[in-house]
């Protein structure tokens, strides 16, 4: 008998060690939760589409990476959700970042989150509770009439020396102070959605944190930017990645 014990043992083994490492290359997952809703009392339009993003923020210069994505149908606030992420996506690290954003039934942009919410990727379970999205304003000639002086970046707020500013004109140009050197160049707004560029820019060197500020800029303004107002006046730029900006009239 020991034998045909020994044979069946060897052969459980093997089997084990075959079955096993399968099913552990199976690929682990993270979650993150919450909620997506507004303040104002206004019902959403038929058709609507929600769609919630994790991004990789850690490069400042170069757009974010899109590692996760869910759209769903909404008909109301406010509306749980879920994000799945596989963790062989996340590198530790790296900063990650949740975007949430309502498009109407012809895919404009009707209201976005304004600030950048942070996913930390050690955890498998994220709760970011109530997500707050604000409006997006459409209104073509809004920006134009002044200049816009960037007061916060992605929830870091900004150096109070310098004077990073936007300005818009009605023909479609724009340009500011980045932060060390001037730029200039188009911009398109179109269902509230603003994409500049291309820019010409001085190449004045300037300080490192001045110009790791700059470049802060330069990143979150590189895409497409939906844009709101917030109950304050003040301009919010959003990026498809999460990053954004508040600036106010100059």
């Amino acid at each position: 008998m020991r034998p045909i014990f020994a044979v069946l043992s060897t052969a459980l083994a093997i089997l084990v060690s075959v079955v096993v490492p399968a099913h552990a290359q199976e690929t682990d997952m993270i979650s993150v939760t919450g909620q997506i809703g507004y303040r104002e009392r206004i019902a959403l339009l038929p058709g609507s589409m929600a769609t919630i993003t994790l991004s990789d923020i850690s490069r400042q210069d170069v757009a974010a990476p899109v590692i996760a994505e869910t759209a769903f149908p909404i008909r109301g606030v406010p509306t749980p959700f879920e994000l799945g992420a596989a963790q062989d996506k996340l590198q530790p690290g790296h900063r990650y970042a949740l975007r949430a954003t309502i498009r109407d039934k012809s895919g404009t942009l009707r209201w976005t989150t304004d600030s950048t919410l942070l996913v930390d990727p050690g955890q498998r379970h994220t709760d970011l509770g109530m997500v707050t999205l604000v409006q997006v304003s459409a209104e073509p000639l809004a920006l134009a009439g002044g200049a816009w002086l960037v007061e916060d970046i992605n929830g870091q707020g900004v150096m109070d020396i310098l004077q990073t500013t936007l300005a818009f004109d009605d023909a479609g140009q724009v340009s500011g102070n980045a932060g060390c050197n001037r730029y200039s160049g188009t911009y398109t707004l179109n269902d509230g959605t603003l994409q500049l560029g291309p820019l010409a820019m001085t190449r004045k060197a300037c300080p490192p944190a001045i110009t790791n500020q700059e470049q802060k800029f330069l990143a979150t303004v590189a895409g497409p930017l939906a844009v709101a107002f917030d109950a304050t006046g003040a301009l919010i730029l959003t990026g498809a990645d999460g990053m954004s900006l508040r600036a106010r009239r100059n």
